[in-house]
């Protein structure tokens, strides 16, 4: 599985500025020394990466695999569920023609933006030299060329990511905006209740008396008055806290005369 962020930079010729990360393959059954947990491991890699939705999903799947038993494509479908930013590459494709057509056009596994088949270099093959023979395969062949043009080579596969990633930037980059913009309103303001400067020792202990002040009033909003207005996306910041009282019931004996004293106390204490 490859995947491609629509929104950081990168050098890979595309059209647009996308960056490729290459996701690992997934392993059921460790060997030479994997970890039993291997194949947890890299489906959480690859859950990791996938999530954003500012990311292209770039299903690649050999044309000699059954789609319907494909974990990447299961993978992908519980995250992007609408298939809006799914596409699968069929790679080999003129290895195994035979079925290619009914996979691709019946589309069982439910591949929101279809597919792209592609041939793979072969040998020494230049860029240019795989692109000639590819085109020229599509065109030729029996089965391949009763294929949609607007489905096979690799030109079209990079013209379709980069369609798709002006999709995703047309609707993720105003949310990211917005939160840049939150980020760096909230950022000035704990800015201004900053000392300008600070000339002496007197100066320095007045600023860290007055941060250690806007600290407590910040614990008092959160754990007694139950108000998260400066932490609202951090939810680990949201909680409250009781007093709890404690009788504790205390026994003494005196060891001359035998007599006992019995007293209770009460002890408080702060529960979070």
């Amino acid at each position: 599985m490859l995947l491609f962020s629509s929104i950081l930079n990168s050098s890979i010729s595309l059209g647009g500025n996308l960056t490729m990360v290459d996701l690992p393959g997934i392993t059921r059954v460790p060997v030479h020394g994997q970890p039993e947990s291997i194949y947890d491991q890299i489906k959480d890699i690859i859950m990791e990466y996938i999530r954003p939705e500012e990311s292209i999903i770039l299903n690649v799947l050999s044309v000699t695999v059954d789609f319907t038993t494909c974990e990447s494509i299961r993978m992908s479908q519980s995250l992007d569920k609408t298939g809006l930013r799914t596409l699968a590459v069929v790679t080999k494709a003129d290895k195994s023609s035979e079925g290619l057509l009914e996979k691709v056009t019946a589309d069982d596994v439910n591949i929101g933006l279809g597919y792209v088949c592609v041939r793979n270099r072969i040998g020494d093959e230049s860029y240019e030299e795989a692109r000639i023979e590819e085109e020229r395969l599509f065109e030729s062949h029996p089965m391949l060329s009763k294929i949609d043009k607007s489905i096979v080579g690799v030109p079209v596969l990079a013209q379709r990511l980069v369609q798709v990633q002006g999709m995703i930037i047309s609707k993720t980059l105003p949310e990211i905006v917005k939160k840049i913009n939150e980020k760096l309103t909230y950022n000035l303001s704990e800015l201004d209740k900053l000392p300008v400067n600070l000339t002496c020792v007197a100066d320095a202990m007045t600023a860290f008396m007055h941060i250690i002040g806007l600290s407590k009033e910040s614990l008092r909003k959160i754990l007694l008055r139950r108000e998260f207005d400066e932490y609202p996306d951090e939810k680990n910041m949201h909680c409250t806290a009781r007093f709890r009282n404690k009788r504790l019931y205390n026994s003494w004996k005196c060891v001359e005369c035998q007599s006992h004293t019995q007293w209770w106390s009460e002890s408080y204490f702060f529960e979070a």
